[in-house]
């Protein structure tokens, strides 16, 4: 009687589980003018507390921040890390092992709402015709995709051209959602890889020699 009790109140808990969505709204706002160059990122989860905001500025050009990342990479040549014996591998480096994860969190999410508008002005009416239409291609490859791998609700595009200034802007707000039994099953595998890294970490990999 008792066994019965408690196997009936886990088909409950895993029937309330499985019925509770978690939600998650992103935004993603992008300005390059005359009068500011900077990016916005905003994370607004369900619960307040978890929000998390993101305002950078960029640098004047794009040519500054190439440069940097060269000179990241010739730093980085002539001055390698040594690596510690016995380093565990990490899981992620492994294309297959991201692929499968994110196989998994798009087939089991989907988005309520996904809407991205642009406004682009390239101070040349046919740069700013084709370069508008490439925008539009790309929109559409990506939602494509998106569409393909999970289920897309409610969908808003938008591209503007300017032909009078030197613009560009560009705002994304999506709502994704996923059912918490889910996301504790994508834990769950992202746990499993960081267990095989680590296994694979310290058993494949020989020490070297004491003297």
């Amino acid at each position: 009687m008792k066994a019965g009790i408690i196997i009936a109140l886990l088909v409950m808990v895993l029937l309330l589980i499985n019925a509770i969505y978690l939600r998650l709204r992103l935004r993603f706002e992008l300005v390059l003018n005359q009068q500011a160059k900077s990016v916005k990122i905003d994370v607004l989860p369900v619960w307040k507390r978890f929000e998390w905001h993101k305002h950078m500025e960029l640098p004047i050009g794009w040519a500054q921040i190439i440069n940097d990342l060269i000179e990241k990479r010739k730093h980085k040549a002539l001055h390698p890390t040594s690596k510690k014996r016995n380093t565990p591998i990490n899981p992620f480096k492994d294309i297959h092992a991201v692929l499968n994860l994110g196989r998994l969190f798009f087939k089991y999410m989907a988005v309520e709402k996904l809407d991205w508008r642009t406004r682009l002005g390239l101070d040349d009416i046919m740069y700013t015709a084709v370069a508008c239409g490439g925008i539009w291609t790309a929109k559409g490859t990506i939602t494509g995709m998106i569409g393909s791998f999970s289920r897309l609700h409610d969908l808003n595009l938008e591209v503007e051209p300017d032909y009078l200034h030197k613009e560009i802007s560009s705002s994304l707000f999506c709502i994704l959602k996923m059912r918490i039994v889910y996301i504790m099953f994508i834990i769950c595998y992202i746990l499993f890889l960081y267990v095989r890294g680590y296994w694979h970490g310290f058993t494949t990999r020989k020490t070297e020699p004491s003297y």
